[in-house]
């Protein structure tokens, strides 16, 4: 097999592969959004169900009185349910997310023997473009920095 993408240091093969940091956040946000909006259209639907089950009350004798709080205890029970269920999904996609977050935390990688280069601004260098003889790098290991 040939690789279609070619690293020219272990560091710019770090960036290659670790994930941006932002769009995992950005992706959590989201699964976040969807969870708010999904919550608050079950509360609407319920809503209005409970709201047909009190005009439908009103004029119904004792045993639909009885057969509606019944209803109504199991639409909540099922609402509960689902909430549960949902709540439940998304703490285990959010669980994910940070495991990936850790396992691709730039300090790990260093933790397994690589170094990153930065330039005087914090940046790091990826490229031998644009550097200059006598330009200051920092090389970042696990345990402390060793400025030349």
């Amino acid at each position: 097999m040939i690789a279609d993408i070619r690293a020219s240091t272990p560091s710019n093969a770090i960036e290659r592969v670790i994930p941006i940091k932002q769009e995992l956040l950005a992706l959590i946000s989201q699964a976040g959004d969807r969870v708010d909006f999904a919550i608050d259209r079950i509360f609407a639907r319920q809503n209005e169900r409970m709201s047909n089950l009190v005009i439908r009350l009103s004029a119904a004798p004792m045993r639909g009185i009885s057969n509606a709080r019944l209803k109504q205890a199991q639409i909540g029970n099922r609402i509960n349910s689902a909430i549960d269920k949902m709540f439940m999904l998304q703490k285990n996609r959010l669980t994910a997310f940070d495991s990936i977050l850790t396992s691709t935390n730039p300090t790990r990688v260093l933790d397994r023997g690589y170094s990153m280069a930065i330039n005087e601004k914090g940046i790091p260098v990826t490229s031998i473009v644009g550097l200059k003889s006598g330009d200051s790098l920092t090389v970042v290991l696990k345990d402390g920095r060793s400025t030349n």
